[in-house]
């Protein structure tokens, strides 16, 4: 009840049998609300065709477990992207599968904000002409050299990738 982690142990019929706090949190269902209620439900309709498949690989591989990327539906519709941890145990002679997940919601907003981001720096890198590099001052290596370096100083940008200093001789 305490993790931060939606969790839920599912039947042999795939039908909730325990949801912690932070699972009907995620999925958007009062207390208790989750239970008895079949996994599908917590699919988007276009995921359940191989959703069967799956539940079958974490099954065969009793002990055990898996990891994957998948969308959830939460109770209004909406769309949640889980990082999820299946697994399949056997407890007093009944199958149990437990999924636990994590709303990566936030980590793919600032995933897309961060490549929307180094896309406009290459962007206006690759339009200047003005010659400029990166480097790393921790280790003295090289992590950009912009095209107008080979431009503008008729030196190419490998040259510079192999030899820092080769900028300096450049000026």
């Amino acid at each position: 009840d305490s993790s931060l982690d939606g969790v839920v142990a599912l039947d042999e019929s795939l039908h909730v049998v325990l949801a912690n706090p932070s699972a009907e949190t995620m999925f958007g269902y009062p207390r208790g609300a989750l239970l008895g209620r079949s996994v599908e439900e917590l699919v988007p309709p276009e995921h359940r065709e191989g959703h069967p498949d799956r539940v079958r690989s974490v099954r065969e591989r009793s002990p055990g477990s898996r990891r994957a990327t998948v969308m959830g539906l939460r109770a209004d519709g909406a769309r949640v992207p889980l990082e999820t941890s299946f697994a399949h145990a056997r407890v007093g002679g009944q199958s149990l599968f437990t999924v636990a997940c994590r709303d990566i919601s936030a980590q793919l907003r600032t995933q897309r904000a961060l490549e929307a981001g180094e896309a406009r720096f290459r962007q206006m890198a690759e339009a200047i002409r003005e010659v400029f590099w990166l480097a790393d001052t921790s280790t003295g290596k090289l992590l950009y050299t912009s095209p107008a370096y080979e431009a503008v100083w008729r030196r190419s940008g490998a040259a510079m990738e192999e030899d820092p200093l080769d900028g300096l001789q450049a000026v």
